[in-house]
């Protein structure tokens, strides 16, 4: 059998003798184990032998129900970053729920602990296309109780799809510019990623839809 439980971030099995034929050569080949949630790894060449026994590394990859952590640096076309993870602590996400942009989570499924790589996701798979009608001009009575409005400043409005964030753009006189679009859309997103651990999620955080413990939610 080539079926394994699989358990947080890098681990070890042992099989006896060389792998099953059915399951591929003994060097690096992609396995197709089952975890709790039915989650795949990448065999590695064995580790070590005790006995008669073959140690290999299970390394997992980022698929659904997996949680992956990274580090990333968001640069625009011209090269200015405009956001970065270096300093504070990588980003913490479960895959498969939309917690980062369609285009970057398409560009992790695969990946592995270690891996290094660069990604330009397009506006339609990034914050979306910019659309001009949401962008409007109120009076500044609309704000009630804030009596010192700037731009920058942001602000939840209701839309046709529900709930939105507005942003200020302008202030002039009595008539405040704001904008429903998020501040990058329209943007290419140029992300350089690092990944630096993947484990399986657990059933608590599936449930809950995010991440628990370091880099997530604490309850």
């Amino acid at each position: 059998m080539c079926s394994v439980s699989l358990k947080r971030g890098r681990f070890t099995i042992a099989l006896y003798g060389q792998i099953p034929a059915r399951c591929g050569a003994d060097e690096g080949v992609i396995l197709h184990v089952s975890g709790a949630h039915g989650v795949g790894g990448t065999l590695g060449n064995p580790s070590a032998k005790v006995g008669a026994f073959y140690l290999y590394e299970i390394i997992m990859q980022i698929a659904d129900q997996t949680v992956a952590s990274f580090h990333y640096t968001l640069t625009d076309d011209n090269g200015q970053v405009i956001d970065s993870s270096q300093g504070r602590e990588p980003l913490t996400y479960l895959h498969g729920t939309g917690q980062i942009v369609p285009g970057l989570e398409k560009a992790m499924v695969g990946r592995v602990a270690g891996d290094q790589f660069k990604v330009q996701v397009a506006p339609g798979e990034g914050y979306g296309e910019h659309h001009p009608e949401l962008m409007q001009e109120l009076p500044r009575e609309a704000f009630q109780g804030v009596e010192d409005i700037q731009p920058g400043m942001q602000f939840q409005g209701h839309g046709p799809q529900g709930v939105i964030n507005v942003t200020v753009t302008k202030v002039d006189g009595e008539k405040v510019h704001i904008d429903g679009n998020h501040p990058l859309a329209g943007q290419t997103l140029h992300f350089d990623i690092e990944v630096t651990d993947v484990r399986e999620a657990s059933a608590e955080e599936l449930a809950h839809g995010h991440v628990h413990g370091e880099g997530g939610h604490h309850h």
